[in-house]
């Protein structure tokens, strides 16, 4: 039911599927502070230090960038299919109220003698910026997420300035579906209402939002495209007291007040909120790999990243 409410076209007003807003009861400290009078929070929104880019700026090339990608067969494709198949004009497009500051898994990497295409997966596993365009009803009709470390690639009139060979890596889109009523699959208003809902207990910090990695069949993560955090990424969510909660596959209780919340897997099909609770032992580094075409043979190098947050979660559930 949930897959053909997104799919289908209308042209009535956005229908929530799930209530979205967040009420007084439900929050304190400085996740209370946060609560706006419409019932959705205020991000923070960290000022990263030059040369990353800012969020100024990337706003201002959101709207290059969703002309750019018009008139590109692959990334239009991408979006239209987040969409159900249907297109929206990027020129009526305008940017949203709300921004989101995507959070890495990933510590510092040191990329100096890496170069491109090395320096693609500094893009891909840094900080990101995820900024909503909105159609002429307000509503979230496409998102555009920007590497904000080691991006240089920026736009003017509809089209990339040089350096561009590695776009993808650094600039990406994705659809949001018809009568879907926020950016992400899961909104942070959202996600406060299902902890709520699930242990009654208030949220005492304003959600944080981080992207997700999938690891492959060696152990190491896959690098995936900058874009994957509209539909794959999880909520950090910190309660004001603490919770047990059961693991669905060890069938371990944890007591923490520190929930992760997230779809169970990353088809932006897939609206239903779960608990995620991290394994007990958690990697400390990954190694992606690269490929060197620009020399002669090719080669292909591996960069060692170390992890700064919990990378591996089994589904959890309330436990007394």
């Amino acid at each position: 039911m949930v897959v053909g409410l997104l799919a289908c076209e209308s042209t009535s007003s956005p229908v929530p599927v799930y209530e979205r807003t967040v009420t007084a009861e439900m929050v304190t400290g400085a996740a209370l502070a946060a609560l706006r009078s419409d019932g959705r929070l205020t991000m923070p929104l960290p000022q990263p230090s030059a040369p990353s880019l800012s969020l100024i700026d990337a706003r201002a090339q959101a709207l290059q960038f969703a002309r750019y990608v018009t008139n590109n067969g692959l990334l239009r494709g991408v979006v239209e299919n987040g969409r159900g198949g249907f297109w929206t004009d990027p020129h009526l497009l305008t940017i949203c109220e709300d921004a989101y500051y995507v959070r890495s898994q990933f510590g510092p990497i040191t990329h100096d003698s890496i170069g491109e295409p090395g320096l693609s997966i500094l893009k891909r596993s840094g900080p990101q910026w995820l900024i909503p365009l909105c159609g002429p009803a307000n509503e979230p009709q496409m998102t555009v997420q920007v590497a904000i470390d080691g991006n240089d690639i920026r736009f003017a009139n509809g089209e990339p300035i040089e350096p561009y060979e590695f776009i993808v890596s650094a600039w990406n889109a994705a659809g949001v579906p018809l009568n879907w009523p926020d950016a992400l699959t899961i909104s942070a208003e959202r996600a406060v209402r299902f902890a709520w809902e699930t242990f009654g207990v208030r949220v005492a910090e304003v959600p944080e939002l981080f992207t997700r990695a999938d690891f492959g069949i060696d152990g190491r993560v896959q690098s995936s495209l900058v874009g994957a955090a509209r539909a794959c990424h999880r909520w950090r969510i910190v309660l004001e007291s603490d919770v047990n909660v059961r693991g669905m596959t060890s069938l371990r209780t944890e007591t923490t007040k520190v929930l992760y919340i997230g779809a169970i897997t990353c088809q932006g099909t897939d609206v239903e909120p779960y608990i995620h609770l991290p394994l007990p032992e958690q990697p400390s580094t990954t190694t992606l790999n690269y490929l060197d075409d620009n020399v002669s043979p090719a080669k292909t190098w591996s960069v060692t990243i170390p992890f700064s947050t919990p990378v591996r979660f089994e589904l959890g559930l309330r436990t007394p």
